[in-house]
């Protein structure tokens, strides 16, 4: 399919382009805001449960099953790492840089007299919008299906606890996860009834 440049399809494209930048930058946002509290709201969760496993050590006790599991829960990874966040924003910048780049040719285009077909223009103003509106389509439903967490991250609570003690807590949590991944043992047919 070949694509030229038309008053028509350029007023088109500056309409859906601008509105998409426009969608796009306040989706970014929300989705920036809301992986920023759930981080801060995981690590609270994490620190409150490392807090637990050090006192326990400081008053010279070993930590409960209890705070150890819920240690645990509070330390696993979530399903789309913070790190996830950050490449969505950086690909929507690059996507919004190509968006601007049509919208300004498409502009020039129009302002110029007798401007012709300009077939790379068309094609490019078609490709990224038609990109640009399926990522926002693709994070819309990433975000509606809850499924942007961010990662808990071990240094703010390390710092809060103390560097010594919250590796006593660490080492202890992976303890626990050891222990709990070992198979009990088959009763010996020896001791059975």
């Amino acid at each position: 399919m070949d694509f030229v440049m038309s008053k028509e399809y350029a007023a088109l494209v500056v309409s859906v382009d601008a509105a998409l930048l426009v969608v796009g930058t306040v989706q970014s946002h929300t989705l920036a805001k809301s992986a920023t509290a759930t981080f801060v709201r995981l690590q609270k969760r994490r620190e409150t449960a490392m807090r637990a496993l050090s006192n326990r050590l400081q008053a010279g006790e070993e930590p409960t099953a209890e705070e150890l599991a819920q240690a645990d829960r509070h330390s696993r990874p979530s399903f789309l790492p913070a790190a996830s966040v950050g490449l969505l924003g950086s690909l929507w910048g690059v996507l919004s840089m190509a968006l601007v780049t049509g919208l300004v040719g498409s502009v020039f285009w129009t302002a110029t007299e007798n401007p012709g077909p300009a077939p790379w223009l068309a094609n490019f103003t078609a490709w990224a919008t038609f990109v640009s509106a399926n990522f926002l389509v693709l994070e819309a439903a990433v975000q509606f299906a809850g499924a942007v967490r961010a990662i808990p991250e071990a240094d703010v609570a390390r710092s809060n606890i103390g560097a010594d003690l919250y590796d006593q807590a660490t080492q202890r949590l992976n303890e626990y996860r050891h222990a709990r991944r070992r198979p009990e043992p088959d009763p010996d047919p020896a001791q059975t009834p």
